[in-house]
Order: structure tokens, then C-alpha cells, then sequence
């Protein structure tokens, strides 16, 4: 290599070093003080910012539980009203295995829930089953479907919803069981 050649590289590699060395101060006026690329971090937050998100979180959480409790309650009363222990509501899986043994759908209907898209349909045909093993209509089912946090309380603590029993135990496939005739 001659010396021209080698001045030349010598060159293109400390106009590289000043470069990098130039984005390293770039970065370091950039970054905050705990090294994080932001020049704020969780740590340096308003506290009031900080109380007013923990508030929120409370709320949330307070609203979690009441909807829980509610359901719970709901499928509880369910339970009891079809005979069944109340305690079922509160055990996983197996509330699901009673609730499809209430409206009168065979246990490996539980396994159906893991097919994609199948559980879709499958969750829809159990609502509906539901609202008329509780002598309602197909239109309580829609309601129930799009509004359970008010519609199963509704049907689980109302005066007129009786259970009529396994609505669909004669039922062939997947469709949803017919119209349960009103007693008069």
C-alpha cells in the first residue's frame, strides 16, 4: 500500500470516529436522566398525575368486582332455580358442564367451545337454549347475548322466569332449540 492510499484511509476512518462520536452526544442530550431515550420517565411524573391514574384504576377495578359478584350471583340463582347446586357457578369448567346439562346439550359440547369460530356459534345456541329452558323467547336470548350483565340478573331473579327444563335434549346438531309454548 502506498502513502497516498494509506492517508486516505486514515482519513476516511477518523471522519467515520468523529461522526459516530457526534450521534453518541447527539444521544446523550437525548436521553433523560435514567438513560431511557425519553427525556421523561415513569419516575419523574406529576405524584398528582400519578394519584388521579391510581384513582382510575381503583374505579376500574371496584366496577371489575361489582360486574363479577353480579354474574356470579346471577348464574348462582340460575343454578338453584334448575335444581342444581349453587356453588356450580363459581367452579370452573364444570359451571359450563352444568349450565349445558340445564338446557339439555350433551357434555362434549364444552370441547366445541375451542373451535374457532364454532365457539362463536356454539356460545349463541347456549344463550339462546338458556333464555327457553327459563320459558323466554328467542328475543330475551338476543338480549341476553348482547346484554348479559343486565339480562341474565333479569332472568335469574325475576318472578316469571321459571325453569321449564332440558329444552334441548331432543334437539339434533347444532341449532338452537325451538320455542318453548307459554303456559297461560
Amino acid at each position: 500500500m502506498d502513502n497516498a492510499t494509506y492517508e486516505e484511509a486514515m482519513n476516511s476512518i477518523n471522519s467515520d470516529l468523529e461522526n459516530i462520536q457526534s450521534d453518541v452526544n447527539d444521544l446523550q442530550t437525548t436521553t433523560g436522566t435514567d438513560g431511557s431515550y425519553f427525556k421523561s420517565s415513569t419516575s419523574e411524573l406529576d405524584p398528582a398525575a400519578s394519584a388521579a391514574m391510581g384513582g382510575m384504576m381503583m374505579v376500574m377495578m371496584v366496577i371489575y368486582a361489582i360486574v363479577f359478584v353480579v354474574l356470579i350471583g346471577s348464574m348462582w340463582k340460575l343454578f338453584t332455580k334448575a335444581g342444581k347446586a349453587g356453588w356450580a357457578a363459581i367452579v370452573p369448567v364444570y359451571n359450563s358442564l352444568v349450565q349445558l346439562e340445564i338446557i339439555g346439550r350433551p357434555w362434549w359440547w364444552f370441547l366445541l367451545m375451542f373451535v374457532p369460530l364454532l365457539n362463536i356459534w356454539i356460545s349463541i345456541v347456549i344463550c339462546l337454549d338458556l333464555a327457553k329452558a327459563y320459558g323466554k323467547s328467542t328475543g330475551f336470548g338476543v338480549f341476553l347475548i348482547l346484554l348479559p350483565i343486565i339480562a341474565l340478573p333479569m332472568l335469574a331473579f325475576s318472578k316469571d322466569a321459571k325453569y321449564v327444563g332440558p329444552v334441548a335434549k331432543n334437539v339434533e346438531g347444532l341449532m338452537p332449540a325451538p320455542e318453548v309454548p307459554r303456559a297461560a
